[in-house]
């Protein structure tokens, strides 16, 4: 009986290494590589952000100042004018309709009460005069033996007619004249009232010119108020982008610092990886042994076949 056959395959292991030339390279820039990995963390002690300068600060405070304040007095005060001015265009209309149209009404109460005393007066005064010329006519025709004749009647007659005639005639003009004094009187009224309502109404005007100024006033003095504001923003605004620009440079510094070992190695490891790797090739073969139950079985069939011998 004879052991099994033994396993003849191989194995061949090919390596290629760096060249004599680039291993120190190599290796100094893995260790550097692994030292700048250990280091610890390094953050930047400065401040990143600028604050607001000192001239923002003050605008800011005047902003909050004129916020305060609220509303400009002037602004109160012109519309309170305005008011009094629409008030007083209102009454100077209502003085111009006060008058009216001269009509009957406007007569009795701009004429005088006593006007229809007068024309009695001047009325009876008329009278009389008719009777002492009626009595005049009756002595003339009593002494030329006419009284109580057709003459003496056609005078008495002509006489009464002219009486009434004058006493009518001085009515009309009484009334007349009575009439014109209360237009008249009407007319100086209405004129007054026109004045008057013309006096008001320019102070109305005045008014409403003094409010109107005033509230120019108050939107003057906060647009220039605000122009300062805007100006002095500008200039501390400036100030803060130069001091932030200052603080940015810093920290481009600290990183440009911090990174520069860092950045050098990635410079160096492109260099090396840019130029060609020459490399050393070794290659190796073997070829294993019987396996352990292959010399098991040998072992036991050249122990069979030495008992079988010495049988």
């Amino acid at each position: 009986m004879s052991g099994a056959p033994a396993n003849t395959s191989s194995k061949q292991t090919i390596t290629n290494e760096p060249s004599t030339f680039v291993r120190p390279y190599l290796s100094a820039l893995f260790r550097n590589s692994q030292n700048t990995a250990a280091k610890g963390y390094s953050g930047f002690r400065g401040d990143r952000i600028e604050g607001f300068s000192d001239d923002e600060r003050t605008v800011h405070r005047g902003v909050r100042d004129i916020h305060r304040q609220g509303e400009r007095p002037e602004l109160g005060w012109g519309m309170g004018q305005n008011k009094d001015s629409v008030a007083l265009s209102q009454e100077a209309a209502g003085m111009g309709r006060g008058v009216g149209q001269f009509d009957q009404e406007a007569f009795d109460r701009y004429s005088s009460p006593y006007f229809e005393n007068v024309l009695d007066i001047q009325k009876r005064n008329a009278r009389q005069e008719a009777l002492m010329a009626q009595s005049a006519i009756g002595a003339r025709q009593a002494m030329q033996g006419g009284y109580g004749s057709m003459r003496h009647g056609v005078l008495q007659a002509e006489l009464g007619r002219s009486t009434q005639q004058g006493l009518a005639d001085i009515d009309a003009k009484g009334h007349q004249q009575a009439w014109e004094n209360a237009l008249a009187a009407h007319g100086k009224d209405q004129q007054a009232q026109i004045a008057g309502g013309e006096l008001v109404l320019s102070s109305g005007d005045a008014l409403r010119d003094a409010a109107s100024q005033a509230m120019d006033f108050a939107d003057i003095q906060q647009a220039q108020a605000f122009d300062r504001l805007a100006a002095l923003e500008a200039s501390g605004m400036s100030q803060r982008d130069m001091a932030q620009a200052v603080r940015d440079m810093a920290y481009a510094d600290f990183i440009e610092q911090r990174d520069w070992r860092r950045n050098q190695l990635s410079w160096l490891s492109s260099i090396i990886g840019g130029f060609p790797m020459p490399s050393n090739s070794t290659q190796t073969s073997s070829q294993p042994g019987p396996s352990v139950a292959g010399q098991a079985a040998g072992v036991a069939a050249l122990g069979l076949g030495l008992w079988g011998a010495t049988r």
